[in-house]
């Protein structure tokens, strides 16, 4: 585990099947797949589309990682 240079949140790195390394927040999410237009990440480093949906986690709900990009406040806030 590392942590986010400019926010200092813990995060994890998952590699893509084309080799790039991804920063993610390290808790998984269970995600309504095709249900929206939010980016998230398998634990294989598939990319996919959907809405976190809130549910507690299911056999037959996907689960994906967050990109930290979309959660870390200095990408948000600019500073």
């Amino acid at each position: 585990m590392s942590r986010c240079r400019m926010c200092g949140a813990e995060i994890d790195w998952i590699q893509t099947p084309e080799g790039k390394y991804v920063a993610v927040d390290p808790e998984p999410v269970v995600v309504a797949e095709n249900t929206g237009t939010d980016v998230f990440y398998t634990d294989e480093g598939r990319k996919f589309v959907g809405t976190e949906s809130g549910l507690p986690w299911r056999p037959d709900l996907e689960v994906g990682f967050v990109p930290h990009v979309r959660t870390c406040v200095c990408f948000r806030t600019g500073r």
